[in-house]
């Protein structure tokens, strides 16, 4: 008996999360007439998930494991136990059935859900190439965003300020739960939450120190987050923007720059052991679309889930970016392979660092 957690509908299939003791997955080829929130029994065999073949490339056994997912379902038959009663998977289903009625959504579901799977797989490797995988993933500026609307509404109805707190704070936690829990939301929702009761309680506690706070709490409840490469990114980026926050202060170009030479320069470790390459070409690009996306995309697609007919406004604005990232990935001028350029002989990553380190 599972509960239904997510659903992503393909062209061929239906991918389905299903939560019970634990989280279950599956590919289901046939009409899947349920909703996010149902019960179901579900009879089928349970299938290990097979590790990738080939060395150094993403391996979806690692990631599915990161996410408390150990096991894939070969469903034989479903019944319907208990219809959805949720009132947050009913408003869950609402959005995501509104969202399919728009054309050209994949970044509509990024930003309103926090799901970037519908996003073509090329289109997402030339994000990842120019360092711009944040940009499609809600993180604390975006979050940011939302909170300084939400804030100038409540604040245009001369509220007081507890109040403002206490709805902000609501809508946060919904949006946390529209998002299935990503890390970046999690972090940000709790620091916006933490933060406040800091100043508000006159507590003095180091914004990084409340940070360490939140993410002590995160690997309490999911150990498994520490091999996940979303909140290593997420975590270690937003310590450094905190901690070198003074040196960060002046225009908003200068701001820019600087956050993403520093973004650049701290996540340098993680994208060698990762990707094994860094592209200093990457500075430039971050500078030039981040604001774009954080900016215009963003509140853009906000606003074409409310008045869908925008939506080719939208296209016309994405396409052209991914236009940009797909020429800027061919450009090799300042791409650099870390290792392999000195050691293609050895078998393994291991070996060839170890390698480099004897030299």
């Amino acid at each position: 008996i599972l509960e239904v957690y997510k659903i992503k509908y393909r062209e061929d299939y239906t991918y389905i999360e299903f939560k019970g003791k634990e989280k279950l997955i599956t590919y289901y080829k046939n009409t899947f007439n349920y909703n996010i929130g149902d019960t179901l029994y579900i009879k089928a065999d349970l299938k290990t998930i097979y590790s990738n073949n080939i060395p150094n490339t993403f391996n979806y056994k690692t990631y599915l494991y990161n996410n408390d997912i150990f096991y894939n379902l070969d469903i034989n038959e479903i019944k319907l136990i208990k219809n959805n009663s949720n009132i947050l998977n009913k408003i869950k289903t609402l959005i995501t059935n509104k969202i399919n009625t728009i054309s050209n959504n994949e970044y509509i579901y990024a930003f309103i859900l926090g799901d970037n799977s519908y996003i073509d797989q090329n289109t997402k490797n030339n994000f990842k190439n120019n360092g711009l995988s944040h940009t499609i993933a809600i993180s604390g500026l975006h979050i940011s965003l939302i909170t300084i609307m939400i804030n100038f509404i409540l604040k245009k109805l001369k509220l007081n300020d507890n109040l403002i707190f206490i709805i902000t704070t609501f809508i946060l936690i919904l949006f946390l739960i529209l998002t299935n829990y990503l890390v970046s939301v999690i972090r940000s929702v709790l620091m916006y939450i933490f933060c406040n009761i800091n100043n508000k309680l006159k507590l003095n506690i180091k914004s990084y120190n409340i940070l360490i706070l939140i993410m002590t709490i995160n690997l309490l409840i999911n150990p498994y987050l520490i091999y996940n490469l979303g909140f290593i990114y997420s975590y270690l980026i937003s310590f450094s923007l905190i901690y070198f926050n003074d040196l960060l202060k002046g225009n908003f170009i200068k701001s820019l720059i600087k956050v993403s030479l520093l973004s650049f320069l701290i996540s340098i470790p993680i994208n060698i052991y990762y990707n094994y390459e860094i592209n200093l070409i990457n500075i430039l690009i971050n500078i030039m679309l981040v604001p774009i996306f954080s900016y215009i995309i963003f509140p853009l697609s906000i606003i074409t889930f409310i008045f869908p007919k925008i939506s080719n406004v939208l296209e016309i604005l994405t396409n052209t970016i991914e236009n940009i990232l797909e020429y800027t990935t061919n450009i090799n001028l300042l791409n650099y392979d870390i290792v392999y350029d000195y050691f293609e002989d050895y078998d393994s990553l291991e070996d060839s660092v170890r390698a480099y380190i004897l030299k």
